[in-house]
């Protein structure tokens, strides 16, 4: 009877440690080989809002200039979307840790080949030296400026897959799934517009 009880006291830890659950937070499942639509997310330190949007399937318009159009034709509580302005490494560290990123997702930025400037939709010019930002290889294929006639290389967000989240380049006739919206925080004075309008608009506006 003495030696069944140790066993007995045993089996009786394993079943209370099995009920209670680990003892370790869970991790957040691997991403998934399709994309998913995820957000608006906001991004507390900045005040704006992310999204990753999927284009309609079928949509001929799945390149950089189709992204740039869909994102700037779409509101989020009253704000005008753009395509995301990712230029410090807090920022993209915030998509990193909040977004599932399975297949690469357009953003807001272009590499002009003739200037050999990076440029963002907002006119802004963003260093060529960005530490922890560019992916091992800054363009995707040998298809970049040198190679090509291109005016510019428009830049996406690498996904998980291939490692850390980054910059990457690639030319202007590249087509992606995904693209990745930024609902910007408003100006003082449009602050009240903005309030007025999210009591009206709870959704996304997608085209």
């Amino acid at each position: 009877m003495s030696r069944s009880r140790p066993l007995l006291t045993l089996l009786t830890g394993i079943l209370i440690i099995s009920l209670s659950g680990p003892a370790y937070p869970v991790e957040k499942p691997p991403p998934s080989s399709r994309p998913v639509a995820q957000g608006p997310i906001l991004d507390q330190e900045s005040g704006s809002y992310f999204e990753l949007r999927l284009h309609k399937k079928g949509d001929p318009t799945r390149h950089w200039d189709g992204a740039q159009r869909a994102a700037a034709g779409s509101t989020y509580q009253g704000r005008p979307g753009r395509l995301a302005v990712i230029k410090d490494l807090r920022t993209l560290n915030f998509i990193r840790e909040n977004f599932r990123l399975s297949q690469p997702a357009w953003i807001g930025m272009r590499f002009y080949c003739g200037f050999r400037k990076l440029m963002w939709v907002t006119g802004e010019i963003q260093p060529l030296k960005s530490p922890g930002m560019w992916a091992p290889s800054w363009h995707r294929t040998d298809i970049k400026c040198g190679n090509n006639n291109f005016q510019y290389m428009p830049i996406y967000l690498t996904e998980e897959t291939s490692g850390s989240v980054s910059w990457q380049a690639s030319g202007p006739a590249k087509a992606f799934n995904t693209y990745l919206i930024e609902y910007p925080k408003p100006a003082e004075k449009d602050k009240d517009k903005d309030k007025r309008a999210s009591t009206t608009e709870t959704e996304p506006k997608k085209n």
